[in-house]
C-alpha cells in the first residue's frame, strides 16, 4: 500500500507499506492496529537535508520508536562514510552498521568539449595521468541506434523552457516512432490519465506525449504519480531511447541506463551526483562485462574526480536538535512537539496549533464556509460555486485564509500565500465534487486560456477575423505552485507576458498536481480537517463532519470511501462502484458479474479478487 489503511484483513495477514516520508506520517494514526515487524528507512540520507524534508524525516524515525518500540529499523543509504551516524542522531543505544564499497557494473568515464568531441578520462590519476583518449564516434549516438538508453540530468527549468530539447535536438531526432503494442498502451494510459490529445493544433496537445511516441521521457517531481509509474516501466520494458530528468529520479528509481549525461553540474549535491552516477549501467546475469557511460563537459573533469574520490559524512546532529537562529516559529513548535512527544498523531499537528483553530474567534469563520458550502447537508456542486460573485468568493476564500493564519500564528498573509490559497480551494472545491484529475486540469486549463471567451468571439466573428483577436489575447493571471509558508513569497503571474494560444496544456498538468500533493495533501488537508472536525466535536453540526470527510477523502458516500481507503482512484471508482457487492476493513465482495470487465479493468482489480 502506498498510504496506510488497515484493509482487507480477512484475506491479507501482512501489510507492506510504501511511504513517502510526507504519508508515513499516517502510520501514527493507526498505532493501535498495527504491530510493526520492520521498518526499512530507505535513501536515509534525507535526514542530511538541511530543510523541512530532511527534519521531517528524522520526525519519522523518532516516532517510529516511541509508537514502534518492538520494531526493528533498518538504515540503507548510499556512499556513506559512516552510517553509524544514524544510530547517534537518533539516540539508539544499540545497533549494528557495516559499509559495502562494491559496485554491480562498471562505469567509464567521458567528458566532451565545445567542437563535440568526445574523449575517455580515468578518474585516478596514478593510473591515468592527465591523459584523455578521443573516441571514434559519438557515443550516444551509437547508444541510441542501438536501442540504447540515454540519462540526461537537468534543471525542470530546462524541460519547461524546452532548451534541453534544442540543445539535445540531433539526438532526438534519431529516435524513431515506436510500434511495440505493449509501449502504446502505455502511452495511452498516461494520454488518459492526463486528458491529452496528439493533435497539434488540439486545445490538450501535449508535447510530453508527443515525445513519449518516440521513446523520450521527461521525468520530475511535478510529474502525477501514476504517470511517473507509467513512465518507470516504459523505460524498464526498454522502450526509453533519451529521459530528460531532474533530482525526482535520483532518489531511488530504480531505472538504469547506458548512458548517464549529467547537463546540470554546477553547484550540485555531491551525494546527488553519486546516486545518479550509480544509475549509469545494467547489471544482468550474462556472462558479460556489464558497464555504464558517464558524461561530463571537459571543464567538470576535475569537480567529478573530486567527488567520486571524497569521504561523506552524515551529520551526527539531527535538525530536530539544533538551535536555528531566526527560525519560523512554526518550525520551533513542531521541533519541540517532536522532542517531547506531543505532536497529535491522530492530526499530525501540535499541541498549539490544535489550540489555535480551536479558539472561538474562527466560529464565525467556519460557520460561514459551512453556510456558503452546504445546502442542508450536501456540498454545494462546482457549478453552484462558480454562480457566486466574485464578492461572495473572495469572502469565502478570506475565511479560508483566516483558519490558516490562525494555524501560523499570524497577523496576515502574503500576497503570494493569499494567490498559493486562492488556487487551492478553488481545486479542492473541484475535488470534493469528485472531478478526476484530468477534469481539474481541464477547468484551469480552460479558464487560463480564456476558452469560453474565445468560443464567443468565434461566434460573433466567424473563424477568420476572429482568430487575429484571440491571437493577441493575453492568458490569464495564475499563481505558479510554489511552497508555502512564505512570508515573504510575493503574487506573480505563471504565465505573464504568453498569449493564450501559446500556454503548454503540459504545464498545467504538471502545476495541477503541484497544488494537489505538494498543497493541498500535504499542508493544508490536516489543517482544514482538524478545524472542522474539532468543531463538529463542539456543535454536533453534521456539515462540519461532512467537510472533515470531504477534505480526507474528497466524499462522503461510505463505498467510495472504502474504495478509496482501498487504493483506488476516483477514475477508477466511477466505474467499478457498480460492482460492489459489500465492502469493509474485512474485505471486498464483488458482484458475479464482475467477470464481464475488460482484460484491462480486471487487472486494476485482480488484486482484490
Amino acid at each position: 500500500m502506498t498510504s496506510v489503511e488497515i484493509i482487507n484483513k480477512k484475506i491479507a495477514k501482512k501489510s507492506i507499506f510504501i511511504l513517502t516520508p510526507e504519508r508515513a506520517k499516517e502510520l501514527f494514526k493507526h498505532k493501535e492496529e498495527l504491530n510493526l515487524d520492520i521498518v526499512l528507512f530507505d535513501e536515509a540520507q534525507l535526514g542530511n537535508e538541511e530543510n523541512t524534508r530532511g527534519m521531517l524525516f528524522d520526525s519519522i524515525v523518532r516516532r517510529v520508536r516511541k509508537n514502534f518500540p518492538d520494531a526493528q529499523l533498518l538504515f540503507a543509504h548510499p556512499f556513506i562514510n559512516n552510517p553509524e551516524a544514524q544510530l547517534l542522531k537518533n539516540n539508539i543505544e544499540e545497533g549494528n552498521y557495516k559499509n559495502y564499497l562494491e559496485k554491480n557494473v562498471g562505469q567509464m568515464f567521458i567528458s566532451y568539449d565545445d567542437e563535440g568531441n568526445y574523449y575517455h578520462f580515468g578518474i585516478n590519476k596514478e593510473i591515468m595521468g592527465n591523459k584523455k583518449i578521443r573516441l571514434s564516434a559519438d557515443p550516444i549516438k551509437n547508444i541510441i541506434l542501438n536501442n540504447g538508453t540515454v540519462l540526461i540530468y537537468t534543471a525542470k527549468t530546462n524541460i519547461y523552457s524546452g532548451e534541453i530539447l534544442k540543445k539535445f535536438g540531433k539526438y532526438i531526432e534519431l529516435c524513431s516512432e515506436i510500434k511495440d503494442k505493449k509501449a502504446l498502451k502505455l502511452i495511452k494510459d498516461l494520454k488518459e490519465l492526463i486528458g491529452a490529445t496528439q493533435k497539434k493544433k488540439s486545445e490538450k496537445y501535449s508535447e510530453m506525449i508527443e515525445l513519449l511516441k518516440h521513446g523520450i521521457i521527461t521525468h520530475h517531481g511535478s510529474l502525477p504519480l501514476k504517470a511517473r509509474l507509467i513512465l518507470e516501466e516504459f523505460t524498464q520494458n526498454n522502450f526509453c531511447r533519451i529521459c530528460f530528468a531532474t533530482s525526482t529520479l535520483v532518489q531511488g528509481i530504480n531505472m538504469p541506463f547506458d548512458i548517464v549525461w549529467i547537463d546540470k553540474f554546477e553547484g550540485s549535491k555531491e551525494l546527488s551526483i553519486l546516486n545518479l552516477i550509480g544509475r549509469a549501467g545494467r547489471a544482468t546475469t550474462k556472462n558479460k562485462f556489464d558497464y555504464g557511460m558517464v558524461i561530463v563537459k571537459d571543464s567538470n573533469k576535475s569537480r567529478l574526480r573530486s567527488i567520486l574520490n571524497m569521504k561523506i559524512d552524515l551529520k551526527e546532529t539531527s535538525l530536530l536538535d539544533m538551535v536555528v537562529n531566526e527560525e519560523d516559529e512554526n518550525v520551533k513548535e513542531f521541533k519541540e512537539a517532536i522532542r517531547s512527544g506531543t505532536l497529535s498523531d491522530e492530526y499530525n499537528l501540535t499541541p498549539g496549533q490544535l489550540e489555535r483553530l480551536e479558539e472561538k474567534n474562527l466560529n464565525d469563520s467556519i460557520n460561514f464556509i459551512l453556510d456558503k458550502m452546504f445546502i442542508g447537508n450536501t456540498f454545494i456542486t462546482s457549478e453552484e460555486f462558480e454562480k457566486y460573485d466574485d464578492t461572495a468568493r473572495r469572502k469565502i476564500r478570506e475565511e479560508f485564509e483566516k483558519i490558516y493564519i490562525s494555524y501560523l500564528n499570524r497577523d496576515d498573509l502574503s500576497k503570494g500565500e493569499k494567490a498559493i490559497l486562492s488556487n487551492a480551494i478553488k481545486i479542492l472545491v473541484w475535488q470534493i465534487n469528485g472531478k478526476t484529475f484530468k477534469q481539474v486540469v481541464w477547468y484551469r486549463y480552460a479558464y487560463i486560456t480564456r476558452l469560453q471567451e474565445r468560443k464567443n468571439i468565434i461566434k460573433l466573428k466567424g473563424n477568420r477575423k476572429a482568430q487575429i483577436e484571440i491571437n493577441n489575447m493575453d492568458a490569464r493571471y495564475t499563481m505558479e505552485c510554489v511552497d508555502i509558508p512564505d512570508k515573504d513569497l510575493k503574487s506573480y503571474n505563471m504565465f505573464k507576458g504568453k498569449k493564450v494560444t501559446d500556454i503548454s496544456y503540459d504545464r498545467i498538468v504538471f502545476d495541477t498536481y503541484d497544488y494537489i500533493d505538494k498543497i493541498i495533501g500535504f499542508k493544508l488537508k490536516d489543517i482544514y480537517y482538524a478545524t472542522f472536525e474539532k468543531f463538529f466535536e463542539r456543535t454536533q453540526d453534521i456539515r462540519a463532519k461532512n467537510m472533515a470527510l470531504y477534505l480526507r477523502y474528497g466524499t462522503i458516500d461510505n463505498i467510495e470511501i472504502m474504495l478509496i481507503r482501498y487504493g483506488f482512484a476516483f477514475e477508477t471508482i466511477e466505474w467499478l462502484k457498480k460492482y460492489v457487492k459489500k465492502i469493509d476493513e474485512d474485505e471486498i465482495v464483488f458482484k458475479k458479474r464482475i467477470r464481464l470487465l475488460s482484460k484491462e479493468k480486471i487487472k486494476e482489480i485482480e488484486h482484490y479478487i
